[in-house]
């Protein structure tokens, strides 16, 4: 996952986002760009709607995991990054990874 502080430094070429749902690899292919160190900005995100975001939330509340530090911020950081692109959406010219 990257850094919510890499919204604030996304620059040109333009961003690449790996968006899937969990458990279908996408950790691999976020993990095999990011060690090829390409100059671009990559996100790995699995919720982007409300509904998404939510029904983790519910879930995570079930198992009883949304106490745990890095379920926190997993769930911060996806909740940060839908706002930061829902506010720049067409501000960058975004590529979108899905498998």
């Amino acid at each position: 996952m990257s850094n919510i502080s890499d919204l604030n430094e996304i620059d040109s070429p333009p961003p690449i986002l790996i968006y899937q749902m969990g458990k279908v690899g996408s950790s691999s292919v976020y993990k095999s760009l990011k060690n090829a160190n390409i100059p671009y900005s990559l996100f790995h995100i699995h919720q982007l709607s409300e509904k998404g975001i939510k029904q983790k939330e519910v879930w995570l509340s079930f198992q009883k995991a949304d106490q745990q530090p890095e379920v926190i911020a997993d769930l911060q950081y996806i909740k940060q990054f839908k706002e930061f692109f829902d506010a720049n959406r067409s501000r960058y010219r975004w590529k979108v990874i899905t498998l």
